[in-house]
């Protein structure tokens, strides 16, 4: 399944990936709003349920990253698509690498055994 957040720059600031989960949509959607509130600290959050869409702003020391967040459904289970960007700069010495992985991470670990 494509990923229909915004690709990513030609430079290492951003990351932009999907995986396949094995939960259905409004599990995995509310799984991944709690990631970014309770293990991502993520502001300026807003949440379109109808839409499988989130967003919000992350900080990484004095920056802020833009995360952004889709939810489709795929059969059985779900496709989630993730996409964090610094707002300034060309480099971001793999912070939005080690936040997308984080996010997954925290992700499994709501989900438990539903995650694929």
């Amino acid at each position: 399944m494509e990923n229909p957040l915004p690709a990513c720059p030609g430079t290492p600031n951003c990351v932009r990936t999907s995986r396949r989960v094995g939960a259905p949509p409004a599990v995995v959607f509310d799984a991944a709003l709690a990631v970014l509130e309770d293990d991502l600290s993520a502001s300026h959050l807003h949440a379109d349920a109808a839409q499988g869409r989130l967003g919000a702003v992350v900080s990484a020391f004095l920056f802020k990253d833009d995360v952004a967040v889709a939810v489709e459904p795929d059969g059985e289970g779900t496709h989630l698509h993730i996409r964090s960007a610094s707002r300034v700069g060309r480099y971001d010495f793999g912070v939005n690498r080690r936040r997308v992985d984080h996010f997954f991470e925290a992700l499994s670990a709501r989900l438990g055994s539903a995650d694929s």
